[in-house]
C-alpha cells in the first residue's frame, strides 16, 4: 500500500535523477550515422500525475529549462525535434517499432504486436538476476549492445549504386512482362 501510494503522489515521477551516464549516452548514440532515439515509457494508470511529470522530467532533463541560447540549441535533436517530442507513452511497447528497447523491466510490456525489437536490459538491482538478454550494465557501455551487430547500410557504395529513375525500380515487374511479351 505505501508503494502504490507513493505511486500516485504528486511529484513523485519529476523527482527521479537521471541515471549516471544517461543523458551523455543519448547524446552520444544520437549523434551515430543512422540511428534514430526515441525515449519510450510506459505509463503507472493508477496515477494521475504519471504521464504529465514524464513529460515536465524529459523537459526538464533533456530539453533544458532555461531560455539560454546553448538550451535553446540543445532541445531540438537532428531533425529539430525536441526530446518532449521524442517521447512516446504507451503501456504496450510492442506497437513501437525499432531495432533495440532498452528498458530495465525484466518483461517488457509487449502484449498486442509481435515486437520488432530487441529486448535489452539496463541493468537495475531487480534484474541483474536475470540471464538470457544482452545487458548494459553502465549507460557508458552502450557501444558494445547499440553498435554490435548493427545492420549493414542498405545503399550500396556510389560507385555499385545504378543510375536510374526510382519508378524504374518500382514498375520493374510490369516492364520485364511487357518486354516479354
Amino acid at each position: 500500500p505505501e508503494i502504490n501510494a507513493l505511486f500516485q503522489e504528486q511529484g513523485f515521477f519529476r523527482s527521479f535523477v537521471p541515471i549516471a551516464g544517461a543523458i551523455d549516452a543519448r547524446k552520444e548514440i544520437q549523434a551515430e550515422e543512422g540511428i534514430e532515439v526515441f525515449l519510450c515509457t510506459a505509463p503507472i494508470a493508477r496515477s494521475c500525475y504519471c504521464q504529465q511529470e514524464k513529460v515536465e522530467w524529459v523537459r526538464e532533463h533533456l530539453d533544458g529549462s532555461d531560455g539560454s541560447a546553448s538550451a535553446k540549441r540543445q532541445r531540438t535533436t537532428d531533425q529539430g525535434r525536441t526530446w518532449v517530442q521524442r517521447l512516446v507513452i504507451t503501456s504496450d511497447k510492442s506497437l513501437v517499432r525499432g531495432d533495440l528497447l532498452i528498458d530495465d523491466a525484466p518483461v517488457a510490456k509487449a502484449e498486442n504486436l509481435e515486437p520488432s525489437w530487441e529486448h535489452v536490459w539496463l541493468t537495475q538491482p531487480y534484474n541483474v538476476s536475470l540471464s538470457g538478454k544482452r545487458r548494459i550494465d553502465r549507460w557508458q557501455e552502450w557501444r558494445k549492445v547499440v553498435l554490435e551487430n548493427r545492420p549493414a547500410p542498405s545503399v550500396p557504395p556510389a560507385e555499385q549504386q545504378q543510375q536510374h529513375h526510382p519508378s524504374a525500380l518500382r514498375n520493374r515487374v510490369p516492364i520485364l512482362k511487357q518486354l516479354l511479351s
